[in-house]
């Protein structure tokens, strides 16, 4: 890391996340004590009922040359663990020294002593706690803020290089259950531009552990969002955010947040129809007492060729898609529908028909939409009806990020969906549902919405 490099400081810093010492505990990246690790105390081997996790309070300090910087350190930890911590600030430059102190039973202070030959930066660094194998970071930054140095006129003047990157986020949403570990891999385009980047994030859930590994980066990065018992089940939208000088760059992933637990549900209609290639859609609609559970969905009695596209209930209101192929025998078919949460369950049974007489279609003209923040682009759908199929169709999107709406209009041939963008909408890719319903059946398109 180069300490020296100067950053813009953030608002919202995100200030802790999980690293993960095994793939069966959180589902992350194991990660590995660095050779130039520091260390304050001797490790000791931990019992494997011992768990515990660190978080910095402070967003950032701001210290004079020959100063120093306090941040609070809050550990949270299983009953029956009491000492054998010991603490490393690996990328701390040699320059520097700092010492970790207990405050109380569940608090420790962290002291970095600045040197008096160090100049302006703004700079992230992470604090590892150590004890057995089981390893805790949590990030903290530095603003170093340096008297201004006498300068000199002179009469040619350098235009600074310009920086460009982009971020994009290799996974748009994902399903977490409490305690668990949903990652989110993070591309940058660096067009060009050498130098580590830093990473924050905004809008996580309530309550949850977030982090980057690695961060500041040198090339990509991964987001690790971690719900704990606080954290109260539902969607988040997180914005990742990355800033050098005044170029600020983003993208955002949803994170739904589920826990297990007793349920109601029911699904509906009782029977869908459908044709060979097209979907079959139901509902799915889930209710509980102290919050939606994660509910797994299982189908038994479909028809070849069929398959189920719902494998879970994310909301109280859940699409059920059943995708049919041009193979698939005409017939009707009693389905049983399974739904369990842990050691709960409920079944019901609906009814799906096949029929090969097609009603209508629907083609887009293409399957990834670009639409820029503040802007506004088309889509057509071209859509083609049975002879004497006159029955109103509806149309609906699911999937559109904040910030982003839709509208449809009628055209010669089908209909024209126009996707509007505000300044404020989240840039990066995001798979959209395209849903036609009508006379009893439905299609479904997936596309893809890019906003730059």
């Amino acid at each position: 890391m180069n300490h020296r490099r100067t950053r813009h400081s953030v608002k919202h810093l995100a200030i802790a996340f999980v690293a993960v010492t095994t793939a069966a505990l959180l589902g992350g990246p194991p990660q590995s004590a660095s050779a130039a690790r520091k260390v304050t105390k001797k490790k000791v081997v931990a019992s494997k009922s011992a768990n515990y996790s660190i978080a910095i309070r402070n967003d950032a300090i701001t210290a004079v040359p020959g100063g120093n910087a306090d941040f609070d350190i809050v550990m949270t930890k299983t009953p029956g663990l009491d000492g054998g911590i010991s603490w490393g600030v690996p990328d701390l430059p040699s320059s520097y020294t700092y010492s970790v102190t207990p405050v109380s039973t569940t608090s420790y202070r962290l002291r970095v002593n600045v040197p008096a030959s160090e100049e302006s930066s703004s700079t992230v660094y992470v604090l590892k706690a150590f004890r057995g194998s089981i390893e805790r970071p949590s990030l903290f930054r530095i603003v170093v803020q340096a008297p201004p140095k006498a300068t000199v006129a002179t009469s040619t003047t350098v235009a600074p290089a310009q920086i460009d990157f982009a971020l994009k986020a290799d996974v748009q949403q994902r399903i977490v259950l409490i305690g668990d570990t949903a990652a989110f891999p993070i591309t940058v385009d660096r067009k060009g531009y050498v130098g580590p980047i830093a990473f924050v994030a905004e809008g996580a859930p309530t309550g949850a552990t977030v982090g980057y590994s690695p961060n500041p980066s040198n090339g990509n990065t991964t987001l690790y969002i971690t719900p704990q018992a606080t954290t109260p089940p539902g969607r988040s939208l997180v914005i990742v955010s990355a800033k050098i000088g005044s170029q600020v760059r983003s993208t955002a992933v949803e994170v739904i947040t589920r826990k297990l637990g007793a349920f109601d549900a029911s699904v509906v209609p009782s029977l869908v129809k459908t044709s060979p290639g097209n979907d079959a859609r139901f509902t799915v609609s889930l209710a509980a007492s102290s919050g939606l559970p994660y509910v797994n969905v299982a189908l038994t009695g479909l028809p070849s060729g069929a398959v189920l596209r719902t494998i879970a209930v994310s909301s109280a209101s859940t699409p059920l898609i059943i995708s049919t192929s041009k193979t698939t025998p005409a017939g009707s078919y009693l389905l049983k529908v399974s739904l369990t949460s842990g050691g709960f369950s409920r079944q019901t049974t609906v009814t799906l028909v096949v029929d090969p007489q097609l009603l209508f279609s629907v083609t887009p003209d293409t399957s990834t939409i670009t639409v820029k923040r503040g802007e506004a682009t088309s889509l057509n759908a071209t859509i083609a009806r049975a002879e004497g199929f006159t029955e109103t169709l509806t149309y609906q999107i699911n999937g559109l990020p904040a910030g982003v709406g839709a509208t449809f209009d009628w055209t010669p041939t089908g209909v024209a969906i126009k996707f509007t963008a505000t300044q404020s909408a989240p840039t990066g890719s995001f798979p959209l549902e395209y849903v036609i319903t009508g006379g009893g059946r439905s299609t479904t398109t997936t596309l893809a919405l890019v906003v730059t």
